[in-house]
């Protein structure tokens, strides 16, 4: 079933130490891509091409940089336009 109009991003658990999980919910089957932004618009960390197979999701991230503490923008992309996002906070 496809759900209303409406996508999601959701963090767990944040604050992150070094892994994290991510629970999306997409509006489109398609390959979604989401990129980590520092405050300053620096794309820090980026997971490309996860096709999905369904309207809600979730996978585990290992943070690969060794980003440093602070607050971070974590993005959801589907066809190269930004769908949702929502803040990152490295510990």
């Amino acid at each position: 079933m496809m759900p209303a109009n409406v996508s999601s991003l959701k963090i767990l658990p944040n604050p992150v130490v070094s892994d994290f999980k991510v629970e999306y919910t997409v509006n489109d089957l398609s390959s979604v891509e989401f990129i980590i932004y520092d405050m300053m618009s620096n794309p820090v960390e980026i997971q490309r091409n996860n096709y999905v197979h369904s309207y809600s999701g979730e996978f585990n991230w290992i943070l690969k940089n060794d980003i440093s503490p602070g607050v971070y923008l974590i993005c959801m992309y589907q066809k190269g336009i930004k769908i949702v996002a929502s803040r990152l906070i490295k510990i």
